[in-house]
């Protein structure tokens, strides 16, 4: 189980991601966890217990916050249609008008070929009120009929919390670069969708592709922002397969996705990557968790105390 399970979270699934909200609240800290169903767990047929839940006393209690991410199709209210039992990621941040709460989930198995609930495709979902009601975001943008989003990272752009960046790895629409990586700006007018150019292999480079086939098993792992220089954003790769010569790597864009470029892999023994963070101190200085090989540094150490 998790460590987090003994602060009386949800005693089922796995804790994905937590936000610890950086401003107190009566004097308490509000903290939100993700719950996945995980694959395994066949005999649970009621999903409950899943989804996004907030605690505003320190961890002390804890309650469901998944307004908007279930449907009342399933039996008792299960999450079957929304796949609010398969959120992975949460993200917070701040502007002088208030917070943005994101949540990202992805796919359970069933590619979502239409836009109604039904297709249990995944998404990204935006909450401006501490998590009480969700909107989702993509479930309006559709490639290649394909519906939603199959989200396996997500990070939001520390200069427009309104601005998220999600990754995508449904093996369905592998074939089409245009659903790798997403930038989702939401406005007034509407959600507006800005995914990279694709060559019909999902090449990030004009006429190169990552492995020089169709790229079947390659998964996009983790997105980490820069919160120093705009539009500086990176990608990491990975592989479902535990063979290190099929990693990926890592790539930057320096235009909010838009355009992509391998970045400097020298030293790295392998290029699995599952986890990226930009140091907030020292914006030069990147930390990656590979599958395998441990925690590498990229720059110089920081400077002892």
């Amino acid at each position: 189980g998790s460590p987090a399970n003994g602060l009386g979270v949800t005693g089922r699934g796995y804790i994905t991601d937590i936000v610890i909200d950086p401003v107190f609240h009566d004097g308490k800290r509000t903290l939100y966890v993700s719950v996945h169903r995980g694959y395994e767990d066949t005999a649970d047929t009621d999903n409950l217990g899943y989804g996004v839940f907030k605690s505003i006393d320190d961890g002390a209690t804890w309650f469901a916050v998944n307004n908007n991410l279930t449907t009342s199709s399933g039996p008792s209210g299960r999450f079957l249609d929304s796949n609010s039992y398969n959120v992975i990621k949460l993200k917070q941040a701040y502007d002088s008008a208030g917070s943005a709460l994101y949540a990202c989930a992805e796919n359970q198995g069933v590619a979502g070929t239409t836009a109604t609930p039904a297709g249990h495709h995944g998404y990204v979902a935006k909450s401006i009120d501490g998590g009480a009601s969700w909107r989702k975001l993509t479930d309006t943008f559709a490639q290649n009929g394909y519906y939603g989003l199959d989200c396996a990272a997500m990070a939001i752009d520390p200069f427009d919390i309104n601005t998220v960046y999600a990754a995508s790895s449904d093996y369905r629409v592998w074939f089409y670069g245009d659903r790798v990586f997403l930038r989702i700006e939401d406005r007034a007018g509407g959600v507006q969708f800005h995914p990279i150019a694709g060559d019909g292999k999902f090449d990030l480079l004009a006429n190169q592709n990552f492995k020089g086939d169709d790229g079947w098993h390659f998964l996009p792992q983790s997105i980490a922002v820069d919160p120093t220089t705009p539009g500086r954003v990176f990608l990491a790769f990975s592989s479902d397969y535990y063979d290190f010569s099929m990693g990926m790597g890592l790539y930057i864009s320096e235009d909010r996705g838009t355009t992509w470029a391998p970045f400097d892999m020298q030293g790295l023994p392998i290029m699995g990557i599952h986890g990226l963070v930009v140091d907030p101190y020292d914006t030069s200085r990147l930390y990656a968790l590979t599958n395998g090989a441990g925690v590498w540094r990229y720059g110089a150490p920081p400077p002892a105390s």
